[in-house]
């Protein structure tokens, strides 16, 4: 199975450089030291998930969220702040937005690691039920048009007058549907 690919973007070269040695066994890494960079890049090869620092110049870490989040391509990938500003207004703010997690520097390796491994495999199953949601949907819909043709059979089989009309309705209907 392929590592899933972690964007960390964070203008500090130091801090870019150790949490890529602390992920790179288990992971692929991109490095950004601008925002703009990251989100252009993002659009070409989407990360599993974007370890964010919230103090940049140019442009701030909630920008880029905010960026992420208003795009449809882009507004899923998980996003954990990794940063240096420990005020609690920060991180409710980033909460609110729709933050996965709050790290602050310095970081402690290894629980950066697990809360990286438990974020990606609820992300995971996030996926698996969206898709099993879907199917379902699929499913009833299925079921739900078989259901109504079989009873629009039986009221023809009951009915010789009435025999064939459901079908026309909805032919007419089908006709005007494209019309309009």
């Amino acid at each position: 199975m392929d590592k899933k690919l972690i964007y960390i973007i964070d203008d500090s070269k130091t801090i870019l450089k150790h949490a890529e040695g602390v992920l790179i066994g288990s992971y692929r890494v991109s490095l950004f030291e601008r925002g703009q960079e990251a989100l252009e890049q993002m659009r070409l090869e989407p990360p599993d998930l974007v370890l964010l620092d919230i103090n940049m110049p140019q442009m701030d870490g909630y920008t880029v969220f905010k960026r992420m989040r208003d795009s449809s391509e882009l507004k899923k990938i998980p996003v954990i702040f990794l940063t240096a500003d420990t005020k609690q207004e920060s991180e409710i703010l980033g909460f609110e937005m729709g933050a996965m997690d709050y790290i602050t520097k310095p970081f402690a390796p290894l629980i950066m690691q697990s809360r990286i491994a438990r974020i990606l495999e609820l992300e995971d199953l996030r996926k698996h039920l969206e898709q099993l949601v879907e199917a379902k949907a699929d499913e009833i819909q299925k079921i739900f048009i078989k259901s109504i043709t079989t009873i629009t059979y039986a009221v023809h089989a009951k009915d010789r007058y009435t025999k064939g009309h459901s079908v026309r309705v909805a032919q007419y209907c089908l006709a005007m549907a494209k019309k309009l």
